[in-house]
């Protein structure tokens, strides 16, 4: 029997369209009764991404976090997958699987490696999959879905550099990695500067900002060429470019 957890949310409801049909699904209102099974494959998207909100009201976020594991303390499953954030890096640039980890400097990173740390101590066999920013249908909050919808624009900084990964190739990806029995794994393309993504793929041009650091991210993969890609991304700049811009043109803004 296979269960999956958080399938109403972006990463979740992606995951239900592309792979077989599970048996259970859980969202955070009905978690308490996972427990009650044994499980072949639990595959975890439960963890809340609104980032923005997170790191707003961090003990919010914590409390929903420690729900969630106490809901999976007595779960029982033969492989264990858990949708993870390359925030759990403090400094997310040149590093990969094999890299060590300290406190992260965000809320949303520091409990998202709790939670990364809680599954491989929790189950005996664990794939914990990173993302970077997404794109693709459903997007609720990011840089990409404020450039769409010319949400304050004006606060983005043209500098920044962003990983983006097309979330269409999420279910694939993951069944790359469990046929090789990875336990870790980036699913990352090549870094991509904000104002290039908001020129060539929304037609706007972002205004310069002064005095501040603008995020900067730059996590890379040991596992690029088994999952299709090459150097240290399994996403190349293009495909993630593509996908970008196939979000630009068919994804509806909000109150449209």
């Amino acid at each position: 029997m296979n269960a999956l957890i958080g399938w109403s949310g972006v990463v979740g409801s992606t995951i239900v369209r592309q792979a077989p049909p599970f048996e259970q699904v859980f969202r955070s209102t009905t978690i308490g009764g996972i427990g009650r099974e044994e499980y072949d494959l639990v595959v975890c998207a439960g963890a809340p991404g609104a980032k923005w909100q997170a790191n707003r009201e961090p003990e919010a976020d914590r409390a929903s976090l420690t729900r969630l594991t106490a809901a999976l303390g007595g779960l029982r499953c033969r492989r264990f997958v858990l949708i993870s954030t390359v925030d759990v890096f403090a400094a997310p640039r040149g590093v990969d699987e094999s890299s060590a980890i300290a406190a992260a400097s965000s809320p949303y990173g520091r409990h998202r490696r709790e939670l990364e740390i809680f599954a491989n101590e929790q189950f005996q066999s664990v794939l914990i999959v990173r993302l970077p920013a997404l794109v693709g249908p459903g997007l609720r909050k990011n840089a990409l879905f404020d450039l769409l919808n010319r949400h304050e624009v004006e606060r983005l900084d043209p500098d920044a550099r962003y990983q983006v990964y097309p979330i269409d190739r999420l279910w694939a990806d993951i069944q790359l990695a469990l046929a090789a029995d990875l336990h870790l794994v980036h699913l990352v393309a090549p870094p991509l500067r904000l104002g290039d993504i908001a020129r060539e793929a929304f037609g706007l041009q972002l205004p310069a900002h002064r005095g501040s650091v603008p995020p900067s991210y730059d996590v890379r993969s040991r596992h690029a060429a088994l999952l299709g890609g090459a150097d240290s991304w399994p996403v190349s700049r293009e495909e993630s470019m593509r996908a970008i811009v196939t979000y630009a043109r068919s994804e509806p803004r909000v109150g449209a």
